[in-house]
């Protein structure tokens, strides 16, 4: 293994790209993007969220970094396959979109339970993330309005702190020590 290799943490990347695109989509979750701005989202799913998550995953593994490779791969696919069943299917039913947002949270409460020992802002990534979903499926199954204003706001904070997260790490490694609590 070379001395980048060692030394690379890809997971600035990833969270830049969960973090912008969240809070994207949940901008439209609350009413501030509309109708006419979704095809901007759908684009920065598949290249940000999804695209950049899915490199800083596989580099990740390819570091040994399990947790944090596996982390980013799926979260990458997910934001891709959620694209695909917007796009190429034109949606799904409320109760396979339901059971879809519910399995997601059901995985995000157990990465929410492996980083408990983790920096607290991957706790509040992994706690609010999961009750995005959770509040998304519940939206999904009841075409609640109010749900999903709540879980835009939800996901607003959770992406604003994964941004948050990325940008701690960044400048904390350029200035080589902690400038910013993560």
């Amino acid at each position: 293994m070379s001395d980048t290799q060692k030394t690379v943490n890809p997971g600035p990347l990833g969270l830049i790209g969960f973090g912008m695109t969240t809070i994207l989509l949940c901008l439209f979750y609350v009413g501030v993007i509309k109708e006419d701005g979704f095809p901007m989202i759908l684009a920065m799913a598949i290249a940000i969220g999804g695209g950049a998550q899915f490199v800083s995953g596989i580099t990740g593994l390819k570091i040994g970094d399990t947790f944090g490779g596996t982390v980013f791969t799926s979260y990458g696919l997910f934001y891709w396959s959620l694209c695909i069943i917007l796009i190429k299917f034109g949606g799904a039913s409320e109760t396979a979109m339901g059971l879809y947002l519910l399995i997601w949270g059901i995985y995000t409460l157990f990465n929410f339970i492996a980083v408990l020992k983790a920096d607290t802002a991957s706790k509040i990534v992994f706690f609010t993330l999961a009750a995005l979903f959770f509040l998304l499926s519940i939206n999904a199954f009841t075409g609640s309005e109010i749900v999903l204003k709540i879980a835009g706001v939800v996901g607003i904070f959770s992406g604003a702190t994964g941004l948050y997260a990325a940008m701690a790490q960044m400048v904390n490694a350029v200035h080589g020590k902690k400038t910013l609590p993560i």
